[in-house]
């Protein structure tokens, strides 16, 4: 429903899905508004809480992101997910929960043109997991205008910030 929704009658999409009331989902929307592309949800189950590592963070990609072409996400110089198109999810990986993680976006077909990069801190959130989505901003260029944001899996979500000092081709600042 819109913002300034005060009905259930105000609704603009539903869908139904058979869920194990013994398992959790994560149910992204997407598309657009404008109807193009339309509008729908995508689901992502059984989603997973814990890590299986206590040390680790799990993180969980969804491509959110209407403008963006297919992406490739790295740091350190090493692959995390490949080849994610728009409204797919790339399953679950752990990290050593440590401090910070630079995640350079980058075209999948070309991994010399950096898109962006934003430092990704879930270190306060060892051996639990994370969704980590893009998602498109207003007036959202191929270039570089769009959002890096973590859902954590006590529904809790923020914005990750942007990495505004350039990365050298081995991933050091």
């Amino acid at each position: 429903a819109p913002s300034d929704s005060r009905s259930a009658e105000d609704v603009f999409l539903t869908t139904l899905f058979q869920a194990n009331d013994q398992e959790s989902y994560v149910v992204m929307l997407i598309g657009s508004m404008s109807g193009n592309p339309p509008l729908g949800f995508k689901i992502y189950g059984p989603a997973k809480e814990i890590t299986d590592e206590p040390t680790n963070v799990g993180l969980l990609f969804f491509h959110g992101a209407i403008d963006l072409p297919q992406l490739d996400i790295q740091t350190c110089n090493s692959l995390l997910y490949n080849n994610v198109n728009y409204g797919e999810f790339a399953g679950y990986l752990e990290v050593p929960a440590k401090a910070v993680y630079v995640l350079q976006f980058t075209p999948s077909r070309d991994n010399t043109v950096k898109l962006a990069s934003y430092d990704d801190n879930l270190s306060f959130w060892q051996g639990k997991t994370a969704v980590l989505f893009t998602r498109s901003t207003p007036n959202a260029s191929f270039s570089s205008e769009f959002e890096l944001w973590a859902a954590l899996s006590n529904g809790s979500t923020f914005a990750i910030p942007r990495h505004e000092n350039d990365i050298d081709e081995s991933g050091n600042q």
